[in-house]
């Protein structure tokens, strides 16, 4: 990768942990997709895209959709090395999952996904709330 693709891939990195850190996943998921354009291909990037576009189909109440590409991502995280599971967006892969699951009544994955981003990260009191009720 040259060195104007590495600039390139850490300003997108950069630009949408901070749209997602808004909780503006609308805003994080169209710069990811400048990724696509300019054809960069650092993972964490993809691993970005492939989140916001889950939280995106939960939002719009397509939740198959949504839980599909968090498993994905939740089964890459298990398999990535140790540094890589410590990225920002592992905790929350985890706790919109937990959601997914929590709005479509599967109780018992809602939780092991609650426990798991509880043990990565303290949760908000609206997760603690749904850990609770599961």
């Amino acid at each position: 990768m040259c060195d104007d693709q590495f600039l390139q891939s850490s300003a997108l990195y950069e630009i949408s942990k901070i749209k997602i850190q808004q909780k503006d996943f609308y805003e994080a998921y169209y710069n990811l997709q400048r990724a696509t354009h300019y054809k960069l291909k650092q993972k964490k990037l993809i691993n970005y895209k492939i989140f916001t576009e889950g939280v995106i189909f939960l939002m719009k109440r397509k939740t198959k959709t949504g839980l599909k590409l968090l498993s994905t991502l939740v089964d890459k995280i298990q398999t990535a090395s140790p540094m890589n599971q410590q990225d920002y967006i592992t905790p929350l892969v985890y706790l919109y999952r937990a959601y997914g699951h929590f709005v479509s009544d599967e109780y018992e994955k809602a939780l092991k996904d609650y426990i798991k981003s509880n043990t990565i990260k303290k949760l908000n009191t609206s997760a603690t709330f749904n850990m609770i009720m599961c």
